[in-house]
């Protein structure tokens, strides 16, 4: 073996370690949407961040295996809603905590249509109203690419995601 081959073996992670490594790191918990009338879809995502503002793109990792991911890829476009603290119910329910699917989820929070496709929740901190522009799979997920058309915000504090709990963002004096 070569010193370079070795090299990438030392440096390859455990998979177990790895998820506990990213437990450490605290992330915004969104609501990732798509999709319309009994065809609207949602998922609660931490693998969220931007990537560019010029022009504004976002980046999403979505698991392949549920009903958003397939949605998303069918109708071209999505929002991106930023939770804020006090929407820990709607981050369990479009985390598949409970009965409710599809459509149901909206039941929780209250939303509204979005204009470029998905739903907005009326109260979060903001939404991201996008076009697809590209995709491709890595593992277990679907890598999303996706062009900012509009964006909504309001003040609050965020949800945050942190050694598998959820935590509130506490500004230093």
């Amino acid at each position: 073996m070569s010193a370079e081959q070795a090299l990438v073996v030392d440096i390859v992670p455990v998979r177990e370690d790895f998820i506990s490594a990213m437990r450490m790191v605290a992330g915004a918990v969104t609501v990732v949407t798509t999709g319309s009338g009994e065809r609207v879809q949602g998922s609660t995502v931490s693998a969220f961040t931007s990537v560019t503002a010029d022009p504004a793109t976002v980046l999403v990792c979505l698991n392949t295996n549920n009903a958003t991911t397939q949605e998303l890829l069918n109708s071209g476009s999505f929002c991106v809603n930023v939770l804020a603290a006090h929407h820990e119910d709607v981050s369990a329910v479009f985390a598949g905590v409970g009965e409710l699917k599809g459509a149901q989820k909206f039941t929780v929070g209250c939303w509204q249509k979005s204009p470029c496709g998905g739903m907005a929740l009326k109260d979060s901190l903001a939404t991201f109203h996008c076009e697809l522009i590209e995709s491709f799979t890595e593992g277990s997920h679907l890598i999303v690419l996706g062009r900012v058309l509009a964006v909504d915000t309001q003040t609050g504090e965020p949800l945050v995601y942190f050694n598998r709990a959820y935590s509130a963002v506490t500004p230093k004096t």
